[in-house]
């Protein structure tokens, strides 16, 4: 894994707890940060300090989220959901209904988030993308700046 690969990711874990502070209350800290090879897809250890008990849970951050990368969180999360948390720039309205179906946790960028540890449940949805994180989408040699160079 080459440092441009982690450094987006650490930005996107960094803003999402800061989000999830800002709109809980409830203190978001990382135990681990550094993304090892033989761990099978954990890219940090995050704590939420809920009221009765702090819980960590195993963090795969995704730069964006597609019914494609979800059919894979649901094969590699396997049958303990709740340990995991899916960290992402923003989930839609869409897929955020598609992972509380089934059961995955999330938060994002900008504060919408689906922590389901009882008896403690959060659910925060709405939040919209600034205007900033649209630009910041990965669109590739397909994208439209892309397409005008074709």
């Amino acid at each position: 894994m080459t440092l441009a690969m982690i450094a987006p990711k650490q930005e996107i874990l960094t803003l999402a707890a800061a989000a999830l502070k800002r709109q809980t209350n409830l203190g978001v800290r990382f135990r681990d940060f550094a993304p090892v090879p033989d761990r099978h897809g954990i890219d940090a250890i995050l704590t939420v300090d809920f009221p009765d008990h702090p819980v960590e849970y195993m963090i795969q951050a995704k730069a964006t989220l597609t019914n494609i990368i979800v059919g894979q969180l649901t094969r590699e999360f396997g049958t303990n959901p709740r340990e995991w948390l899916v960290v992402t720039r923003y989930v839609n309205p869409q897929i955020g209904r598609t992972l509380r179906d089934l059961g995955i946790q999330y938060m994002d960028t900008v504060g919408n988030a689906y922590l389901n540890n009882p008896p403690v449940f959060i659910h925060i949805q709405g939040n919209r993308r600034t205007r900033q994180l649209n630009g910041a989408r990965e669109e590739g040699i397909l994208g439209r700046a892309g397409l005008k160079v074709v």
